[in-house]
Parts: structure tokens; sequence; C-alpha cells
């Protein structure tokens, strides 16, 4: 992964600007939001599922939130290493 003086990232042949990026940690945040809402309206509302169907819904409603909890924190990660790197090599303005 390497960073052009654009704000532009390069991985695995793909070009992502820090916009992209933000914009999928937004999108993120958003579905975070609404698993979570999810989860605790099945737990409030349990009892209207069997045993087994809201144990497999919530153990499946979990795992898909810690996964995208995990995709947001690499995100920023990379946010935040890229403004870093950009704050300490701004783009001459050669031309």
């Amino acid at each position: 992964m390497a960073q052009d003086t654009q704000g532009t990232i390069s991985a695995q042949g793909r070009v992502v600007t820090i916009d992209d990026l933000t914009e999928r940690a937004m999108t993120l945040r958003s579905s975070i939001a609404s698993l979570e809402l999810e989860i605790t309206q099945m737990q409030t509302q349990g009892n209207d599922l069997s045993d087994t169907t809201f144990v497999s819904r919530m153990q499946s409603l979990q795992s898909d939130l810690a996964n995208q909890k995990e995709i947001l924190i690499k995100i920023v990660t990379v946010i935040n290493i890229a403004n870093h790197a950009a704050s300490r090599n701004p783009p001459s303005n050669d031309g």
C-alpha cells in the first residue's frame, strides 16, 4: 500500500482516495448502528422467536457486527496513517 501526494492510496492495483475511505467508514458506522439497534430490539422482543431461531439469529447479528467493527477500525487506521503522512509530506507546488 502506498500513498501519493494527491491523497490517493494504491492497494492491490486499485487506487482509493481518502474520500472513498471516509465514505466507506460513514456507511459502516450507519450499518453498525442498525445492527446494534436490531440486536437491542431482539433482546427486548426475543420471546417471539423459538430459542433455536433466536440464538442463531443473535449469533449471526453479533458476528456481522464484530466483522463490521473490525473493518471500520482498519479503515479508520488507514485514514489516520494517510492523513499523518500527508501532513508530514505536503504536496509541493512545483509545476
